[in-house]
């Protein structure tokens, strides 16, 4: 989501990982967007290798490679939609949940603007002056913000709660549906930042639906043999497990649209 800058957050008890995508101004070029990665999982050895590394940076640390706990949901999961922009992205995040529930095995629940708060907040806007008022730009100069995500979990790796801030007007319809599911699997636990394009790990390119890559990563975080809190080589030995039973099934690929 082009650059990230950080806002400051107070917790006690909690840990707390916010993630901001730059502000966008009128000369800045957004990320490309696609609908997912074109690249396709194989059955080989590589493959694992390199989703391995993808989790020990994607999911074992954070966007500023700080090493972090396995960090994940315990149990169903309500999403909540709020903000003027709500109706416009009600089928996008419908799809998303159905993805993301198929990947994780958490039940997903979509609310459009209920009274009750949901385990992650998604608020949505076009108004283009809109800016979360804890959030600070690195660049004073910055006047527009684009979107964030802001998960909180306790010390033993269980996730509490999550907000997602996105600021349609902005980035545009197709840039804001990329960045629902780019702040969505980031409040479900894939924190870091890659290069690699095959994920939605890379900040610099956009995808609005799960691709092979990353439902792999998604199946083995919430694989219950990866414990929430367990931390550097033990989890990353139990991690590397899973993704070899998951890449050697055929069967693991995202699912994908009708030609």
């Amino acid at each position: 989501m082009t650059h990230r800058i950080g806002a400051a957050l107070l917790t006690l008890s909690l840990l707390a990982t916010p993630t901001l995508a730059a502000p966008a101004d009128t000369d800045m070029d957004l990320m490309d967007v696609h609908v997912r990665p074109a690249e396709r999982v194989q059955p080989t050895d590589e493959w694992i290798d390199r989703i391995t590394g993808l989790f020990a940076e994607g999911v074992l640390k954070d966007e500023n490679k700080r090493e972090r706990p396995v960090t994940k949901w315990k149990g169903p999961l309500v999403i909540a939609l709020r903000g003027d922009a709500t109706r416009d992205f009600l089928t996008p995040v419908y799809e998303l949940a159905d993805e993301l529930s198929a990947a994780t095995g958490l039940e997903i629940e979509v609310l459009d603007r209920p009274l009750q708060r949901g385990d992650i907040d998604v608020i949505l806007t076009w108004r283009k002056r809109y800016w979360p008022f804890f959030a600070a730009p690195v660049d004073p100069k910055d006047t527009q913000f684009t979107c964030m995500a802001i998960p909180s979990s306790a010390e033993n790796g269980i996730m509490l709660r999550a907000e997602v801030h996105i600021n349609a007007g902005n980035v545009g319809t197709e840039t804001a549906k990329a960045c629902l599911l780019e702040e969505i699997a980031q409040s479900l636990g894939l924190f870091g930042e890659v290069e690699d394009p095959s994920t939605l790990l890379n900040d610099n390119v956009g995808y609005q639906r799960l691709g092979e890559v990353d439902t792999i990563l998604l199946k083995t975080l919430y694989d219950p043999r990866l414990v929430p809190g367990s931390q550097g080589l033990v989890a990353l030995h139990q991690a590397r497990r899973i993704i070899t039973e998951l890449v050697r099934k055929p069967q693991v690929a995202a699912r994908r649209d009708p030609p």
